[in-house]
């Protein structure tokens, strides 16, 4: 059954929260030039992605020949979806159409488009097919047309808008000040209630996520015993939603519709996320360790062209695609995505996940059945009377994931265990360790951030480990048996006081993910002595030091044959220049190195020579520390897509070598010392692949030149204090731009740098000839393309609303 069409979060009239978004839209499709050009608008389920799509139908419907607002949902008969779309354009003419096929439907509705300027709404897309029938009936007629897909599929989003002028409007949750208007006015019927209720308010939204419809279904929720106590409701709500095992009545709408993103999914990519949802900690998920727990269970088929690790990769991916979850958009330009799933969405596998046994959780504010769970999830502090007492019979359970203490969990009885995940558990120590290394099923095996200090020998029992975390732990030593566990292939053990690598580490033949060392820290390093030429199979080493790197282990390294990803530890002392020197060429030979960051201040050599490092295959090159200035060998990557780099100073000819990287795709650059002079980026600097671009510096003084950075789309700059005289120039000119983010703390919204900086971006945004999308500290505004005003297009009306926008982001940011 489809979802309902109908605007779920109006208020008397009044569509709260998508104002702007619908204002934009109608100007962006009121903007385009007589071909037709079609918009879609993606996001995940709840989002409002229908109500947006109808708000802009509405406004704009009397413009147009004809129109038609189509539902499609999943599995449609296509059949009886070109009949709507007939019916709706053409009544008058409208005959019994049912003995028709689908060819026969799309050439008469093609026909009677043929002249006509239309308008078409093709709302909740699922899959390609479905487009592909459908775009056949709608012809490029030069009229004017346009049409307006919804999907929560990115793929689909991208498939719709195969154009240059198409665009796809990525729908965000509701920000904090609209989802407190939406929630006080449904619940309460006005925006000024809720002044003695402020924790409790917050809560619930922080809960609901920005998630139109969950706030809406929450506020809408019948709570008799407080009616007329707002403080005493809040507390109702929140309760409610904070044990939520048994349902809650009033999500049962918005339940459905998330649900369809499951249902949607083949078995193999519905188990896996069914998992996800049983071993998230909190709504944010670590992809690699997902991936590890996926594998060890055994939810990841073979394939016969990709490894399991690969194949698990792909169904990650797929999970990102369908926004089922999404990557928390902290810097692209940083090269490093953290995911998130939402609560509502947890809530909804959670709930499946215990119909089906899947998985069973227990926390303080849930109640708890007789069970034998395959999987359990244990958020809090007194479930131990409950087990010991019979009621959760352990026998058969394969996974657990513990958030708080660990002491509930009687561990002698775990016997079957596959996956242990004891992460963060504070109370857990080296008595805990012989229960453990009789868990001889064990495949995963995480004590991060525990008490634990000692690997007893006994893990050599653990056989079938495959996975080994120690990571943030006072572990200082590994136990010789260690050699014993030939499964292993991830073994952890980052931020502890390791400070040997012991040779029994490197007789693990199946050993690919080895992080070890402090990132960064020179006080904790870990010495190599040699023999890493044993370690070929390894893809992921840690942190190699070149003051604990002897002579052996540095020529060893350029034989790690299958290494993807690595971090250095350099220095600049004088003593220092050549043993750099010698690690990073022996570094450049790794065939397949993707991955290098370099920690600390340095100035490795300038001259290229035989001993230089080439990196044939390097992709990401991330300088945490400070290079003196830009080394020339970066010339060489020729591969190199991701540049982060933190020099003292820049030059022309700096910029020259950077901007001659022929794949750069992503540049984030950082200057340490206050420039003497503005930094000017002009068309001959190169950057013709460039994207994306952060400049991070004690003041924004670049300057771009005419055809400058040609395909730019994203730029950033992060400001401080700084004097109102140096400011960016020339952002109009960037052809291809279509988004800036300014990053400031709040401490420095009143300084004079900041403000102009801010200033003169919103007057080259406004200038600009393309749509511009202003991010200030997160909060978005949006500035359609300069020739609107030329073809008079409400410009008047247009200036008010980004008048409007502007204004309320200052309160925001001064409320701050």
């Amino acid at each position: 059954m489809a979802p309902p069409v109908g605007a779920p979060y109006t208020y008397e009239g009044e569509i709260i929260g998508i104002e702007h978004a619908r204002d934009e839209l109608v100007q962006i499709l009121c903007n385009g030039d007589n071909q037709l050009n079609v918009l879609s608008v993606v996001g995940s389920g709840g989002l409002g992605k229908t109500t947006l799509a109808k708000a802009v139908y509405h406004k704009l419907k009397t413009q147009f020949d004809c129109k038609t607002f189509v539902p499609v949902s999943q599995n449609p008969d296509m059949q009886k979806v070109l009949m709507h779309i007939l019916y709706d354009l053409h009544k008058q003419n409208y005959s019994d159409n049912r003995a028709k096929g689908e060819m026969q439907l799309i050439h008469e509705i093609s026909k009677f488009l043929q002249t006509k300027r239309y308008l078409i709404v093709i709302d909740d897309l699922w899959d390609e097919n479905s487009w592909n029938t459908i775009s056949l009936s709608l012809p490029s007629n030069d009229c004017g047309s346009r049409v307006i897909t919804t999907t929560r599929i990115n793929k689909i989003a991208k498939k719709c808008c195969s154009k240059n002028k198409d665009l796809i409007y990525e729908i965000m949750p509701l920000g904090y000040q609209y989802s407190k208007r939406l929630f006080l006015k449904r619940c309460f019927g006005s925006e000024d209630s809720c002044h003695d209720a402020l924790t409790e308010v917050d809560e619930i939204l922080k809960i609901c996520g920005g998630m139109p419809l969950a706030i809406i279904s929450v506020a809408s929720a019948d709570f008799p015993l407080s009616a007329g106590k707002i403080k005493e409701r809040c507390q109702e709500i929140m309760k409610s939603l904070q044990s939520a095992a048994g349902g809650l009545y009033y999500v049962e709408g918005l339940t459905r519709i998330l649900l369809y993103s499951y249902l949607d999914l083949p078995d193999t990519l519905r188990d896996c996320l069914l998992y996800l949802a049983a071993s998230a900690k909190n709504q944010r998920i670590q992809r690699d360790n997902l991936v590890r727990k996926w594998i060890a269970e055994g939810l990841i088929p073979v394939d016969k062209d990709s490894s399991r690790e690969e194949v698990a990769m792909q169904y990650f991916d797929e999970f990102i695609n369908r926004n089922i979850i999404q990557p928390v958009k902290y810097l692209k330009c940083l090269g490093k995505e953290t995911y998130e799933v939402t609560y509502m969405m947890l809530y909804v596998l959670r709930l499946i996940s215990q119909e089906q046994n899947f998985a069973t959780f227990f926390s303080e504010s849930e109640p708890h059945v007789e069970v034998t769970p395959n999987r359990l999830f244990m958020q809090c502090s007194d479930s131990e009377l409950l087990i010991s007492t019979g009621r959760v019979n352990l026998t058969n359970v394969c996974s657990v994931t513990m958030l708080g203490p660990a002491n509930p969990v009687p561990l002698k009885q775990l016997k079957n265990v596959q996956v242990l995940d004891l992460d963060g558990c504070k109370d857990l120590d080296n008595s805990a360790m012989d229960d453990i290394c009789r868990m001889i099923k064990l495949k995963y095996l995480s004590l991060k951030q525990t008490q634990v200090t000692e690997i007893p020998p006994e893990i050599s029992n653990l056989q079938n480990l495959q996975t080994l975390d120690v990571s943030w732990t006072q572990i200082s030593n590994l136990p010789p048996e260690i050699r014993k566990l030939q499964n292993l292939v991830t073994l952890d053990v980052r931020q502890t006081q390791v400070k040997d690598l012991p040779k029994e580490v490197l007789q693990l033949r199946k050993l690919k993910h080895l992080p070890f060392g402090q990132s960064g820290c020179f006080r904790f390093r870990v010495k190599l002595s040699g023999g890493m030429d044993q370690l070929k199979p390894v893809q992921v080493m840690g942190t190699v030091d070149s003051r604990e790197c002897s002579e052996n282990a540095m020529k060893e390294i350029s034989e790690l044959i299958e290494v993807t990803e690595l971090e250095l530890v350099l220095y600049d002392g004088l003593a220092d220049m050549e043993k750099n020197d010698k690690l990073l060429s022996s570094v450049g030979k790794c065939s397949y190195l993707k991955s290098l960051t370099i920690y600390g201040d340095s100035n490795p050599s300038d001259k290229l020579s035989p001993e230089s490092p080439n990196f044939p295959q390097l992709e990401k090159l991330k300088v945490a520390g400070r290079f003196v200035k830009v080394p020339g060998w970066i010339a060489q990557l020729s591969t190199l897509t991701l540049l982060d780099i933190r020099v003292w100073k820049i030059e022309a000819n700096d910029l020259m070598i950077i901007g001659g990287l022929p794949c750069l795709s992503v540049l984030a650059l950082a200057l340490v010392a206050l420039p003497r002079k503005q930094v000017t980026i002009t068309s001959s600097a190169g950057f013709v692949r460039l994207e994306v671009f952060c400049f991070d510096c004690c003041v924004p003084w670049v300057s771009f030149q005419d055809e400058a950075m040609p395909n730019l789309k994203q730029l950033q700059l992060n400001l401080y204090r700084g004097p109102a005289d140096k400011v960016p120039s020339g952002i109009m000119l960037l052809e291809r731009l279509d988004m800036v983010m300014l990053l400031y703390s709040s401490q420095h919204v009143a300084n004079d740098g900041v403000f102009e900086t801010v200033a003169v971006v919103r007057e080259d945004a406004a200038s600009h000839p393309n749509l511009i999308e202003l991010s200030i500290n997160g909060d978005r505004e949006i500035f359609l393309p300069n020739k609107t005003a030329e073809r008079g297009f409400a410009e008047r009306e247009f200036d008010t609303s980004v008048s409007r926008v502007i204004t309320e982001v200052e309160e925001v940011l001064a409320s701050e």
